[in-house]
């Protein structure tokens, strides 16, 4: 496998064994896993940093100020508990579930619409990737199921995908997808919360989309955060390349990220080796 530019690879010779494993018993054995946020999406758009939708909404002030106080009052308490390597996984994990927990009441409080989600979408800057649209065609081309699996929120990612055609038949998303009244309110998530750390932990097998992949015994994975690597733990697979995203402070954490992902792509990169990996794999 060519290596483009920005990509990186610590052991090209387990990966190379990896590849023929999968090629060898074919595509109807293979499922994509993959984050939404900042990997199948660009980080840089127009010169500026990603805003998850959260923050779009935040700061367009689309619920007023009282909301965007209290939404970065929140951030500014729960987003060091995240980042911080001195505090233990177990405690991170409790603490993000209680940030998205107070902040879904918060919406609800404070208004949040169906229509009010209509134009945060409506108004969205949020780009996929290049090549994206292209590994997508090529999994639905080749009935490979593509698993979305994120702690954003599921309407907004439905409806990017419908926006560049790329929500297709092999597409499923588990997320926080919205759950409105008669009124087009928002009265909370549909189901349990889905955040940062507790991906690993969602009940696939509760879902009609374990049925599409209980026989598929490898994964693509394609995350940017070192959490992402985890979300393959609730499958019983044999056989998993990951690709990591590693969008900022490359110096600082790329040899991580390579003791963690088979391949690591910097600088905001395209999916373009994924691409290619993938059609090494599928025999094209």
């Amino acid at each position: 496998m060519k290596i483009l530019e920005n990509t990186y690879i610590k052991d090209i010779k387990k990966l190379n064994k990896k590849i023929e494993t999968i090629k060898k018993e074919g595509k109807d054995n293979i499922q994509i896993i993959s984050d939404f946020d900042k990997s199948l999406t660009q980080f840089i758009v127009d010169g500026q940093q990603f805003k998850s939708v959260i923050a779009q909404i935040r700061d367009g002030l689309y619920l007023g100020e009282e909301y965007t106080k209290k939404a970065n009052a929140f951030y500014d308490y729960y987003h060091p508990i995240e980042i911080d390597p001195n505090i233990s996984f177990q405690e991170k994990k409790e603490k993000m579930k209680e940030w998205w927990s107070k902040h879904i009441i918060l919406q609800a409080e404070q208004g949040l619409s169906k229509k009010i989600v209509d134009e945060v979408n409506k108004n969205s800057k949020i780009k996929l990737r290049d090549f994206v649209k292209e590994v997508i065609y090529e999994t639905n081309q080749n009935n490979i199921p593509f698993l979305i699996l994120s702690s954003g929120i599921g309407d907004f990612i439905e409806q990017i995908l419908k926006n560049k055609e790329c929500l297709l038949n092999n597409i499923f998303i588990i997320s926080n997808f919205y759950d409105y009244d008669e009124n087009g309110l928002v009265k909370g998530y549909k189901e349990n919360v889905i955040h940062l750390l507790n991906k690993n932990e969602y009940g696939v097998k509760e879902t009609k989309y374990y049925e599409k992949v209980k026989n598929k015994k490898n994964i693509l994975l394609f995350g940017d955060s070192l959490s992402d690597v985890n979300m393959s733990d609730g499958f019983d697979y044999k056989e998993i390349i990951t690709v990591g995203f590693l969008n900022e402070n490359k110096e600082k954490l790329l040899d991580i990220y390579l003791d963690n992902f088979d391949i690591v792509i910097t600088n905001d990169g395209s999916f373009e080796q994924v691409y290619k990996l993938l059609k090494e794999i599928v025999g094209y």
